[in-house]
């Protein structure tokens, strides 16, 4: 860059914007708000009713450390409704008018849906109690709600027209942009942006819009915004009367070398461009390039199989395309995850960095600081944001009401504090229920830490089968002695679910998620590591998967850094602070 003063800008990403205080039409909303229910919410992994606060506290945040320049990664709008993209485009123009920020979008996979959109259906909150629906599919059926009521603008649309309302923030050039193009040239005109992709048996051929575009907002600094979403036409005789593409979730840049490969080309020249105007360029995109949670993705296919998470991770192909041409750091979202990951070959090396999502755990932004040395990342909770005093009242109404048992989330003092609780009701009523097999989660939920240590430090394996048989470790020869040693006695009766909350915690946060579990915990977790991994354990037993998830949650704890952190430019040798 011309100058030698480090220039910062900010990152967030995954923001999914919905605005309680939108008006829905709900014939009986509670208090005059849309809210989404609290059922719903501990079903997902995200949080619904607070993520426009969320988004709203970063931004003023950010301007006020003086920073100017802001890159969302896509999802920034909940599900891509209309309600939700007058949200999202009302807090941007704020952000720009009042706070002076200049916003930079990428697009998601909950933005837009190929060229035609889809429908969407939400459940709401009522004030008589229960919730009612809201749909733009005709056919919506469901015989609990108060009402289901149809709303055309509930639909996602599909692009250009769903990034309309987002022209300004990047997709389209503005006056004072030094460089602004695309992979087609400089004519922003969405008909000038288009490209051919095919149905697997040649049947349909589609002329879909690609976002992409190239930005350099201040002299040396280039941002590289790649629209990594790729709807394949599905075969005619796969097509639905709603759904006539592929679902881009899990398709990623794998998908994309395949079916977008002139991106890849514009990449190339992108790069050398840089290279040689003595330009820093930084790519981005909503999907990962590199696999973003440490390497462990075999050990989560023996362990769970093809969990969503294994089906999102990149080839390896991703890294190699990319590092041919030209790029050396990444930034991505969708996944939600706070993590840091490196690629590398002869032709050099490729760092990802993973940006965790405003409205799940562990809920942060990061501030990128540019200098000839390298890029320095600071990672900034929004932990201490308040709640809403008015959606707590409600849903301890629903709890009451509903008999939801809400795993601490109606005790929580501040937004990470509820992000925290809600991480671990999701990992044992979602992930456990969802992606662990059966019969290993259901060992797990008769375990303790205690019982862990027992089963690491037993000198016969246990089979998983003879466990659920005799429901539990009663005579079945498990180790007492040197227990103690292992876990401390204050651990010993601690649900092994408890472990399961704390193994998603590192999973989503790595170093935000250390920090969230006590150390004594830390301490435990990593003990009974080290002994499971001290063994060849048999295939049938139920040491085994054990041995497995501890040792990926040892991973997740010992990755690169992914809080506080500088990259060097040209080694890309990553120093933790």
């Amino acid at each position: 860059m011309p100058s030698t003063d480090p220039f910062r800008f900010a990152i967030l990403s995954d923001a999914h914007v919905h605005d309680i205080a939108a008006d829905y039409g709900l014939p009986d909303a509670p208090e005059a708000l849309s809210v989404r229910p609290l059922a719903d919410t501990m079903r997902s992994t995200r949080v619904f009713n607070e993520s426009k606060a969320a988004l709203l506290r970063a931004l003023e945040e950010i301007a006020a450390r003086g920073i100017r320049h802001v890159v969302i990664t896509g999802d920034y709008t909940d599900d891509g409704q209309g309600p939700a993209r007058t949200a999202a485009q009302a807090i941007f123009c704020e952000a720009e008018e009042r706070l002076g920020l200049r916003i930079f979008l990428t697009v998601g996979n909950h933005d837009v849906f190929a060229d035609d959109g889809r429908h969407r259906t939400k459940r709401f909150l009522t004030a008589s109690g229960g919730y009612g629906v809201l749909t733009s599919d005709p056919e919506r059926r469901d015989p609990d709600a108060r009402f289901v009521a149809l709303r055309p603008d509930m639909r996602c649309l599909g692009s250009p027209a769903g990034l309309a309302p987002f022209a300004t923030f990047g997709f389209m050039p503005r006056e004072d942009d030094i460089l602004w193009e695309t992979p087609f040239g400089t004519d922003p005109d969405p008909e000038a942006r288009r490209y051919a992709v095919t149905s697997p048996d040649g049947q349909r051929r589609e002329w879909l819009f690609d976002a992409s575009y190239l930005v350099e907002p201040v002299a040396g600094l280039r941002f590289l915004m790649i629209d990594a979403n790729v709807f394949v036409p599905l075969n005619p005789g796969q097509m639905l009367a709603d759904m006539t593409f592929e679902d881009s979730t899990n398709a990623g840049w794998t998908a994309l070398l395949r079916h977008k490969p002139f991106l890849l080309d514009w990449i190339g020249r992108a790069a050398e461009a840089a290279r040689r105007d003595g330009a820093r360029l930084i790519a981005f995109s909503h999907y990962p390039v590199l696999d973003p949670l440490d390497g462990t993705g075999a050990d989560e296919r023996a362990l769970l199989g093809e969990t969503d998470m294994v089906k999102r991770r990149p080839s390896p192909e991703v890294a190699e395309a990319l590092i041919a041409a030209g790029i050396t750091v990444h930034v991505s979202g969708h996944l939600h995850v706070n993590d840091t990951a490196q690629g590398r070959n002869d032709g050099g090396v490729l760092t990802n960095i993973a940006m965790p999502a405003l409205c799940g755990f562990p809920p942060a932004y990061k501030i990128a600081t540019l200098c000839a040395e390298g890029l320095g990342i600071e990672t900034v909770s929004l932990d201490a944001m308040p709640l809403d005093a008015r959606l707590m009242q409600l849903y301890a109404r629903e709890a009451a009401r509903d008999g939801l048992e809400t795993g601490g989330l109606l005790a929580a003092g501040d937004y990470g504090a509820f992000l925290h609780a809600h991480i671990g009701r999701i990992a044992t009523r979602r992930y456990l229920k969802r992606d662990w097999p059966q019969d290993l989660a259901e060992a797990i939920r008769l375990l303790t830490l205690g019982d862990l240590a027992g089963l690491a430090l037993t000198a016969e394996p246990v089979t998983l089968e003879d466990f659920l048989r005799t429901g539990g470790l009663a005579g079945a020869g498990v180790a007492e002695a040197g227990k103690a040693g292992l876990v401390d006695p204050s651990l010993s009766d601690l649900p092994a679910t408890e472990l399961v909350g704390d193994w998603y915690r590192l999973r989503m946060g790595s170093d935000l998620g250390l920090k969230a579990i006590a150390a004594e915990r830390r301490t435990a977790y990593a003990a009974l590591a080290r002994a499971f991994a001290g063994r060849d354990w048999p295939e049938d037993s139920l040491q085994r998967p054990l041995a497995l998830a501890m040792r990926m949650m040892t991973a997740y704890a010992e990755g690169l850094p992914s809080g506080n952190f500088t990259l060097d430019w040209d080694s890309g040798a990553i120093r933790g602070d």
